[in-house]
């Protein structure tokens, strides 16, 4: 299988090149304040390893 680009790539609704998830509502509805996503992560990837 090839690399594309992401402008390759069918989609049915056009993306941005970067977006960053805004988590004010998050944290304004539910007081919720993700930690972030390297430390997440970083855990998750632990917890694999075993």
């Amino acid at each position: 299988m090839a690399a594309i680009t992401t402008a390759e790539y069918p989609v049915p609704a056009a993306r941005p090149l970067r977006a960053t998830m805004d988590t004010t509502r998050l944290q304004q509805v539910f007081g919720i304040t993700p930690r972030p996503w390297q430390a997440a992560l970083s855990d998750i990837l632990t917890e694999l390893k075993g």
